[in-house]
């Protein structure tokens, strides 16, 4: 049985009870449902936040990555412009990168 369907049915069971109880013991019942709640809520932001923290860590391995191609990039730049060429496959691949990353972001960002 899933969670949602043993959930649903201690509900069914909680309510019944409530129709005949007492307002202490239907206090005690509208708590449990507020943990039981509360508790769902903790276990969806917990997973949320791991999934948010393993994407942090692939960005901070990427911008590591594009930081040890800058020196690189930044020789093939000057010499394509000492040389009176434009735009190298590499500095095409570098911006590229970064409109990807940007655009990347800006979708993350969204609610």
């Amino acid at each position: 049985m899933s969670q949602q369907q043993s959930h649903y049915q201690s509900q069914q069971q909680h309510q019944h009870r409530q129709q005949s109880g007492n307002p202490q013991e239907q206090r005690r019942e509208f708590l449990w449902r507020e943990r039981v709640r509360l508790e769902m809520q903790v276990q969806a932001l917990i997973v949320r936040a791991e999934s948010l923290e393993r994407e942090w860590c692939m960005l901070q391995h990427y911008k590591a990555r594009m930081q040890q191609h800058k020196p690189k990039l930044a020789a093939q730049i000057m010499l394509s412009g000492l040389a009176g060429m434009r735009s190298l496959p590499a500095e095409r691949l570098f911006l590229y990168e970064r409109e990807r990353l940007m655009r990347k972001r800006l979708n993350c960002s969204r609610p």
